[in-house]
């Protein structure tokens, strides 16, 4: 390698801002370049060696000056080295490349690492030593007064009445004046850059500081305004005419900063950004405007004013000290009351943002408004791209009228093209990517009967096959029936699993084969196929058919993982370890659904164990049917409205939700304006009444009888309604993800039309996997810090971070995911017009609520209390009743509030519990609040051996809310104490450090910046059932951008801020509450301990005091398995009491 090096970094000033890249050997590489005109001396200052550089146009330096603009050098990197390519297009054009190995380029590396690392310590040592000095000179030069030449700024400006309110100096020179203004920190408040303003200059000193750090003119007149401007000027010219306090952000790309921390200093402020209106270089567009609303966008709760002067003004004035000169400070004061908010919906805030860019920028700007439209599906979901492409053009700046239809159709064909991708994109996730270790078959829906023949020619009898296929396409009957019925014949004793009873109960009637709840004692032995749940596969009862089977079919495959993951599943873990045994046993598998996804496919991977992987996918037929959609606010309103309206014409309606409280309420509302129409409501708490049964049964038999049907996801997976003549209406909340709402939308066959609306929960959730296994593993890590146990994941743990992240992906865009399913299914999407119909749908819902929440009150109050044997029945029941439901509510209400007598059950504790929520309230005050460390170190480690994605977490728990509870300066036990949006905004600073730790208990603390952070305090706070006011409101009752002037002394006199306390009466409720749980938790439930005590001759008074001999555990674990036949719930839960007291014991040291 030459050793001849470049040059030495240190030669000139402007090797402050090289890159390491320039250290190339030089002799080499000069005479190459020489061969096509480049001078690679002079070139080589200006190109980096990092792979894409490259030098053209004036960077690229000719050895001949007239043939600059006409050569070019670029740099590509790979595993062979670097190469250098240059060319030119003089002389009819040449190239020439330089290439270094592999082992010169890692020298090469070094050496310029090196020098950057020494370049980098030189030039800090420089700022820092530069700034320092300037600081220190400032602080010994005079305070600028009104008669110093230093003023003279001020006084041409007509702003010198600031002198006083902010830290400036007077400086001068060699007869030049000039005056210095301090910018600060704005976290520590420390001089950290000097700006030196004269008549004809504006400079920092050499190292100043100036992202995040500003100057401050003081108020005179404490109104409840804080302003930031960009410059000195036209921040005096805005104080002088409000007495308001105005930070000096120095330039446009710091208002930002600037701002952000002025809210965060003084949260209860109206925060103002005064722009520059600088319209008068339309090439350059009004990057003014622009960045104070894109800064007033990003933080929130901030507004933009900007001055307006006449399109024949003189001089082009564009800032508020234009304005102060020419009108005077009243028109600055009435401009600043004018101030606007930054445009609340993404697109319309782009709009605006495109509409001030300059020429230059234009394209960039419209293509954030494409893809505002584009992720949040405003296209098509709200409107089309043909209209949407229209708004764009009109807001092109300086596009000719006679231009804009043609710019208007690029732009709509760009916006398609982008919602393809966009879609296709959140598809991959679900329909997953080609990959080696999975062979691929399209297939037909005509072809899937020889499908399985087709299989066992090619890979003989031991395979995995999954099959995607669309709803109504026929895999039941012409895959899974079949598939079964051979392997009966074979002798491979197949075993069907299904997710949910109601499905499997169908499977086994259609394949006609033996229903798990059918089966006798002993019968597993000598059954030839078995239709089972999930959840029972474990059960020993089956054990007989589960270890022979060779041949196992899941129906809904991906549905019934996710079950597994994050549903109803008792004992997940032992659940998921017995299936992948099983799975990995049988030599045929077969997996259907029609949402086969990424999980799914990396479980078949990985189950394979040496048997081939093969996915048939069906491509969906296009259907004849449009799903309407409505996400603007007030959408559920105008699908009532059209509900109402069909029945009052006479039509029939059918409604799908994916919540029950809604069913019920839509279901009220037809009840209460439609007393003739038959209503049938079907829920989870209905599925047991003869009605609901009968059309689960035979539902286009049922249907006819009905003029109203509204069902929850309660429904069965496999009903299917095809009757004629009903209207198909949704409404969707984000309860169930994206691909189910299809499910649940196509239920009902014939529609051709579908009118939903969707109104997902708001937020981003983490949707990194490996994020959340962390999560859950630092907060087991709490618990365990000082423990010998080994934290690691099971697969139950990671089959559950990858559902849970993927559904969090789906719900961060459930509109646009909704979109992409729906696409894929072949079902065309158009946004709901809205009707007047919305206003009558929103005094039918408000109606409604008020009645079935006193409906539902009654029936839990009139309820007959149950024991725990008979609740459990009904849980595990495949349907209940309505009465059913009442008595399992009350029974489990009792439960969660700690009721131990049921006389004393009001409707406050009814309406208190809310179908649990109020419970795990409860639940969660009692063990941050009540619990002592030992009995939540206990209670942790009783929950050792669960997956760590399962555990309780409670001393993460008590940890958190600790740390917020410090910060805010509030007791919880007591309620004492009160916060302010600064205390809030640094309890979540205080938080940050445990931000992982806080996903495993549910928390979710942004990776930015909160912009709400007394409502994220609320909201935290409410997990615990405390509610929050506002106790101390702001003084005055006047519009805060009503500005007056008073006595400059007020000044002196601090703004009261908002406080924010606990309200005594959430208190005292849920600490009641909580209370009777912890006293009825510390005994046990009367016919369990008389049980055990039968069973095994246990005191169970003594072992929930820890008072026992160890040797008994097996006996204790043998008559709790007894009892859990028939109370699991709770006899799990009464041992992990008699486990937690003997862990506290131990802990105690006791022996």
């Amino acid at each position: 390698m030459d050793d001849n090096i470049l040059r030495d970094s240190r030669q000139s000033p402007s090797d402050h801002f090289g890159h390491h890249g320039r250290i190339i050997p030089s002799f080499s590489v000069a005479k190459i370049a020489e061969t096509v005109g480049i001078d690679w001396h002079a070139t080589s200052k200006n190109i980096d060696l990092r792979d894409g550089a490259k030098a053209t146009g004036r960077w690229c330096v000719p050895l001949d000056p007239r043939d600059r603009g006409k050569v070019s050098a670029f740099v590509h990197e790979d595993g062979r080295g670097v190469r250098i390519v240059f060319h030119t297009f003089a002389h009819g054009g040449a190239s020439a490349t330089w290439t270094s190995d592999g082992a010169e380029r890692e020298t090469l590396a070094g050496t310029a690492d090196r020098l950057q690392r020494e370049l980098d310590a030189r030039e800090r040592q420089d700022k820092a030593g530069s700034i320092a000095a300037a600081i220190r000179q400032f602080h010994a030069r005079p305070e600028l007064t009104t008669d110093s030449p230093a003023a003279a700024y001020l006084h041409r400006k007509g702003v010198a009445g600031i002198i006083g309110r902010i830290d400036v100096r007077a400086a001068s020179e060699d007869g030049r004046h000039w005056l210095e203004m301090a910018v600060r920190d704005a976290e520590t408040g420390a001089v950290v850059g000097i700006q030196r303003i004269s008549n004809d200059d504006k400079k920092f000193a050499f190292g100043s500081q100036t992202a995040g750090a500003f100057a401050t003119i003081r108020a005179t007149d404490n109104d409840g305004m804080t302003l930031t401007a960009e410059g000195l000027a036209t921040a005096a010219s805005a104080a002088l005419a409000t007495g308001a306090a105005v930070h000096v952000a120095g330039c446009a790309g710091n208002l930002h900063a600037t701002a952000r921390a002025a809210k965060r200093r003084d949260p209860d402020a109206t925060h103002i950004i005064l722009a520059d209106n600088d319209r008068w270089k339309p090439e350059s567009g009004n990057p003014g405007l622009r960045h104070a609303f894109e800064a007033a966008a990003r933080i929130g709760g901030v507004r933009v004013a900007y001055p307006v002067f006449a399109d024949d003004a003189q001089g082009q004035p564009t800032d508020f000290n234009d304005l102060h000169r020419l009108a005077g400070p009243d028109a600055v004061t009435a401009r600043i009351a004018a101030a606007e908010k930054p445009p609340a919906r993404p697109f319309d805030l782009a709009l605006l943002l495109l509409s001030l860019a300059g020429k230059r920028e234009a394209e960039k700007y419209a293509g954030r408004a494409i893809h505002r439209l584009v992720e949040t599906a405003t296209v098509p979901l709200e409107t089309d791209a043909e209209t949407a492409a229209e708004r764009i053009a009109a807001a092109y700046p300086l596009l000719p009228e006679a231009d804009r239809p043609r710019k208007a159709r690029e732009l709509a064909a760009r916006i398609e093209k982008q919602v393809r991708r966009r879609t296709a994109e959140m598809l991959r996730p679900v329909h997953g990517a080609s990959r080696p270790d999975i062979i691929e078959i399209p297939t037909a829906a005509r072809d899937m009967g020889a499908l399985l023949e087709r299989v066992r020619q090619v890979h003989g009898d031991r395979f995995i096959l999954l099959v995607r296929a669309p709803m109504g396409s026929g895999k039941t009957e012409n895959v899974l029936v079949p598939f079964i019925a051979q392997a009966r014949a074979e002798g491979r004793h197949p075993l069907a699993v299904c997710h949910r009873r109601s499905l499997t109960a169908q499977l086994a009637a259609r394949a006609g084969i033996k229903e798990y709840r059918d089966m006798a004692p002993g019968e597993a032995d000598t059954v030839s196929a078995l239709a089972v749940c999930l959840n029972s596969i474990i059960n020993p009862l089956f054990a007989g058919i589960v270890d022979r089977t060779r041949a196992v079919a899941v129906d809904e495959a991906s549905q019934t993982l996710r079950a597994l993951a994050t549903g109803t599943v008792d004992r997940r873990a032992a659940v998921a370890e017995r299936l992948e045994q099983v799975l990995r046993d049988a030599g045929q598998v077969v997996l259907l659904d029609a949402g086969i996804d990424q999980i799914t496919l990396d479980y078949a991977a990985k189950v394979a164990a040496g048997r081939p992987v093969i996915l048939a996918t069906v491509k969906p037929e296009p259907l004849d049917v449009t799903l309407h959609v409505a996400t603007r606010e007030g959408g559920r309103n105008e699908v009532v409205g059209r509900i109402h309206a069909e029945l009052a014409a006479g039509g029939k309606v059918i409604v799908a939700t994916d919540s029950a409280a809604e069913a019920e309420r839509v279901a009220a509302s037809i009840a209460s304006r439609h007393p003739d129409a038959a209503t049938l409501l079907i829920t989870s708490e209905d599925t047991g009444e003869p009605a609901v049964r009968a059309f689960l049964e035979r539902p286009d038999e049922e249907a006819p009888k009905y003029r109203a049907i509204v069902y929850s996801p309660a429904i069965s997976s496999g009903v299917s309604i095809t009757a004629p003549g009903f209207a198909a209406f949704g409404m969707f909340f984000g309860i169930i993800p994206p691909m189910e709402v299809l499910q649940q939308v196509r239920r009902y066959r014939p529609a051709k039309d579908v009118f939903i609306s969707i109104e997902p929960e708001t937020g981003e959730r983490e949707t990194r996997p490996a994020e959340l296994a962390r999560a859950a593993l630092d907060a087991s890590r709490v618990q365990y810090e000082n423990s010998k146990l080994v934290q690691h994941l099971l697969p139950i743990d990671r089959l559950r971070v990858k559902v849970q992240a993927d559904e969090n992906a789906q719900r961060n865009r459930y509109a646009l995911a909704l979109l992409a399913f729906a696409e894929a299914e072949g079902l065309r999407v158009c946004s709901m017009d809205a009707t007047e119909a919305r206003g009558h749908g929103g005094a039918a819902r408000k109606e409604a609520a008020a009645q079935v929440k006193a409906e539902r009150v009654a029936r839990v109050l009139a309820a007959p209390d149950i024991d725990d044997t008979e609740a459990e029945r009904v849980r595990r029941a495949a349907g209940r009743t309505r009465a059913e439901s009442a008595s399992l509510h009350r029974h489990d209400l009792r439960d969660g509030l700690g009721i131990a007598e049921p006389t004393a059950i009001d409707a406050g504790d009814v309406e208190f519990y809310d179908d649990g929520r109020g419970a795990r309230m409860v639940k969660s005050y009692l063990e941050v609040a009540l619990l002592d460390d030992a009995e939540a170190a206990a209670i942790d480690d009783a929950q050792a051996d669960r997956p760590v994605t399962m555990r309780r977490n409670v001393q993460t728990r008590r940890m958190v809310f600790a740390a917020l509870a410090e910060a805010l300066g509030i007791d919880l036990t007591t309620g004492a104490g009160e916060w302010d949006a600064k205390a809030a905004q640094a309890a979540i600073d205080a938080l940050h450090p445990h931000r992982r730790a806080m996903l495993a208990i549910g928390l979710t603390l942004p990776e930015r910046e909160v912009r709400y952070p007394v409502r994220w305090v609320n909201d935290a706070l409410g997990r615990l059932g405390l509610d929050v006011r506002d106790s101390q409101p702001r003084a005055g009752t006047h519009d805060p951008l009503s500005i007056k002037k008073t006595d400059p002394m007020c000044a002196s006199r601090p703004r009261p801020a908002r406080m924010y306390s606990i309200t005594q009466e959430s208190l005292a409720r849920v600490k009641k509450y909580a209370e009777q749980r912890y006293n009825m938790k510390r005994t046990a439930p009367p016919e369990l301990a008389g049980e055990l005590a039968a069973l095994a001759g246990l005191d169970v008074g003594a072992m929930l005091a820890g008072d026992f001999d160890e040797t008994r555990w097996p006996q204790i674990w043998a008559a709790l398995t007894t009892l859990a036949e028939r109370s699991p719930n709770r006899a799990a839960e009464l041992g992990a009491r008699i486990d937690a007291a003997f862990c506290d014991r131990q802990r105690k040291g006791a022996p």
